[in-house]
């Protein structure tokens, strides 16, 4: 199978733990966006801060934002690096509960591109240590915990700004996300074996 090209996008990275099996599990979001990346530090930290804003209301407190790693187009060789050490802010509901960790939330950004065979293409996001709601059906997700992540997503299609620019979420290849939908029910991700 050929290597796929390097993105020609710029991208944040935001690494989390979590709590997992006795120890700390690390997991991750990469997220593309358009336009041309911050000048300098200061609106790298801007864009950086507005993202975790965002993020951390996508999970409980036993996750925290450790580490985001920022990457220009056209290579995964880290440019630079922060460590927010933000931890989330979701208050599970009465009831509800939190399901394994290999358990995740979907969000599916549509886009402005479809494939060369006219297939549309898709952004995801998979969001561990989500919350399922308290009924008889333990792989819905809870209602106020899937109206966070809506907006989370909804956010990101609106754009961040690092101070100067707005940027919208997008694909590595430029697929900008026109909406965001949240599957009602929860999905399983493995997490990478070394």
């Amino acid at each position: 199978m050929p290597t796929p090209a390097p993105p020609t996008r710029f991208s944040l990275k935001l690494g989390m733990q979590t709590a997992f099996r006795g120890g700390t599990k690390d997991w991750s979001n990469r997220f593309f966006f358009t336009g041309t990346p911050p000048p300098d530090d200061t609106h790298w930290a801007t864009l950086t801060a507005a993202l975790v804003a965002f993020w951390k209301a996508s999970f409980p407190s036993s996750t925290t934002i450790a580490t985001a790693t920022r990457y220009l187009a056209g290579s995964e060789v880290p440019v630079g690096s922060s460590t927010p050490n933000v931890a989330g802010i979701v208050v599970p509901a009465g009831g509800s509960t939190i399901p394994p960790l290999e358990t995740a939330a979907l969000m599916r950004f549509a886009t402005d591109q479809r494939t060369v065979k006219n297939h549309p293409i898709y952004l995801f996001k998979y969001i561990h240590n989500c919350v399922v709601a308290s009924g008889t059906d333990k792989e819905l997700l809870e209602t106020g915990y899937k109206g966070d992540i809506q907006a989370n997503g909804d956010g990101l299609v609106a754009g961040i700004s690092d101070g100067s620019v707005t940027h919208v979420l997008c694909g590595p290849y430029g697929a900008v996300a026109q909406s965001c939908f949240i599957d009602p029910y929860v999905t399983h991700r493995d997490f990478p074996r070394h």
